[in-house]
């Protein structure tokens, strides 16, 4: 491996990227070739769920024991074996012929999805901590890049009549094919076991920040969540927009999310983390608010992607806070906020789906204007003096 420490901020933070871009190709191409894959193994619905409930679970386990994982062994070298263990059981995925192969896949894929998780943002705080410059936002829109490409390739095969086994086989293979070099240029693991043993007791205490910044994590996962799996419905029972509108609603969001996220580190060399959360939160609450009362649902549409573009950068920014802690690690503070990150994830979509079953989906969506009131709340606490420790 190459450790020369005159490795070009350039040439780490493409690398960096490059991993980042793995867990995005793989969701979107299990999401878009769901279809193939449901007809592959004869699931249904119901098998369906339980595999999505498998693969956040597992992750969530993953996520707990990555630190330790990721302290023995590196996260450069972690994330490089994980990565490519991952795209290989996804790739078994679309081999598998019934429900309980689908299910035991998803959640090996869960496990491998945890520790890249817990290795890539740990990457992505020691790059910006080996360099000096703000990286986060790149690399995270790196992964909405990758799930957006992988969707698109997956619906180009799709039409061409081509099988999902092909489909997996050609996209991960080239990925594969590159994962070597970028491996190369990524940060190594400073941090000796001797340092470890020093910090643990403060590791142990994480600051309160950390616990801030996973809190607000989780808060703007569910908020994009309630973008991706009920604007749609929403546009569509709500508005009145065709069917066709109403398809555009995460995709409009989707894309504002990464141009934001693309540009939103060199705003940060200039402007506090606490005033960018603040804009960004008042933004998403004036514009979610118009997205309850407007009734034009092309003016709905455009107001949704207002949102993806203001509520964007606030994740990769509690991350790259969450690392900048004193007393604790970049493995144990992005493993902490991706933990209660993950856990919205999986219990707020059905608890606004019974909402939405109970009362209407109408007032359902109220729920996010909370959580943005919240996060804006919390926003405050990123105005407290980031002390950085030199982990590099």
């Amino acid at each position: 491996m190459n450790t020369d420490i005159n490795i070009s901020y350039g040439k780490r933070l493409s690398a960096c990227a490059y991993y980042f871009i793995a867990p995005g190709i793989a969701y979107g191409s299990l999401t878009s070739r769901m279809p193939a894959i449901m007809q592959n193994t004869h699931s249904d619905t119901r098998q369906i769920g339980l595999m999505l409930f498998a693969l956040g679970a597992t992750s969530i386990v993953s996520l707990m024991l990555g630190p330790k994982i990721i302290g023995r062994f590196g996260s450069n070298l972690m994330l490089f074996i994980n990565t490519i263990l991952m795209l290989l059981v996804t790739v078994a995925i679309a081999f598998a012929v019934n429900s309980i192969q689908l299910i035991i896949l998803a959640a090996l894929v869960g496990l491998f999805i945890g520790i890249i998780d817990v290795a890539m943002n740990t990457q992505g705080i020691l790059l910006e901590k080996h360099s000096n410059k703000k990286s986060m936002s790149k690399l995270h829109a790196f992964y909405s890049l990758g799930a957006v490409c992988a969707a698109l390739f997956a619906s180009l095969l799709a039409k061409l009549n081509i099988g999902v086994e092909l489909n997996f086989i050609i996209l991960f293979g080239i990925y594969i094919l590159g994962s070597y070099i970028s491996y190369k240029y990524l940060v190594v693991d400073k941090e000796q076991k001797s340092q470890e043993v020093n910090n643990k007791a403060k590791s142990m205490k994480m600051p309160m920040l950390v616990y801030i910044c996973g809190i607000v994590s989780l808060l703007v996962y569910a908020i994009e969540g309630s973008v991706g799996e009920w604007g749609s419905l929403y546009l569509f029972h709500e508005k009145g927009a065709d069917e066709a509108t109403a398809a555009l609603v995460y995709a409009f969001f989707s894309i504002c999310a990464v141009a934001s996220k693309l540009m939103i580190d060199n705003i940060r060399n200039h402007v506090a983390d606490s005033i960018i959360l603040t804009i960004a939160c008042t933004l998403s609450f004036i514009c979610y608010v118009a997205v309850l009362y407007v009734d034009n649902s092309i003016i709905c549409l455009i107001l949704y992607a207002i949102v993806g573009f203001a509520i964007a950068p606030v994740v990769p920014i509690a991350f790259s806070v969450a690392g900048a802690q004193e007393g604790v690690s970049a493995k144990d503070a992005s493993a902490t906020v991706a933990r209660l990150a993950y856990t919205g994830l999986l219990f707020f979509p059905p608890m606004l789906g019974f909402l939405a079953k109970a009362l209407s989906l109408q007032i359902a969506l109220h729920v996010v204007l909370i959580q943005i009131f919240i996060v804006l709340i919390l926003s405050y606490k990123f105005r407290l003096n980031t002390k950085v420790k030199n982990r590099v």
